[in-house]
């Protein structure tokens, strides 16, 4: 489907041609398995440094890095969330929230995920701020989540066990179960 509306006259235009070509090199990945093709297809469409960057560009970001997270290339993995990072902090502070959160989410996981639990409470903080400020859910109860479970891991189980049981009170009221029972068994495992 994404495929057949590359001709589509409606989708021409620069930043609509990005939106098809990033949802097709995702669809490569995910589901036909192609990593190559996938990754070619999300880089190319990529602004020239010359050029004015656009928001898609920190969402084509963030999906390579995310895409060689999973595949275990994690230098270049980190080069890519830098990128996006760095990206992102060239705009103005309120632009697009989700998308910042979506970042500072994306790579606290890849540093907790690589044993780097400082960095990953940093940014899990940046993250729970720009909920707090935003005054939303939307990956709150993430944040506190893997904060806790790095704390838990640098050996400050308590302030892991708060973190987690803020995570919980709001996965709680967001109705998000699976959740609230991961950070109740890691709560009971290390109370």
């Amino acid at each position: 489907m994404v495929s057949s509306q590359r001709d589509n006259p409606l989708f021409q235009t620069v930043k609509m041609r990005k939106f098809i070509e990033y949802h097709l090199g995702i669809c490569k990945y995910y589901l036909d398995k192609d990593l190559t093709g996938s990754l070619d297809t999300l880089r190319n469409i990529l602004s020239d440094k010359d050029h004015q960057y656009f928001q898609e560009d920190v969402e084509t970001l963030i999906a390579i890095a995310n895409i060689l997270s999973e595949e275990k290339h994690l230098e270049e993995s980190e080069e890519y969330y830098l990128k996006a990072l760095e990206l992102l902090g060239n705009r103005p502070a309120d632009s697009n929230y989700q998308q910042k959160l979506r970042l500072y989410y994306n790579y606290q996981r890849f540093l907790k995920n690589t044993e780097k639990y400082s960095k990953a409470v940093e940014y899990a903080n940046k993250g729970i701020r720009v909920c707090i400020l935003h005054e939303t859910l939307y990956l709150h109860g993430e944040f506190y989540f893997y904060k806790g479970v790095s704390l838990i891991k640098l050996k400050e189980t308590k302030k892991g066990i708060e973190s987690l049981q803020k995570a919980m009170d709001i996965f709680t009221i967001a109705e998000k179960e699976k959740f609230k029972e991961a950070a109740q068994k890691l709560i009971k495992n290390y109370s």
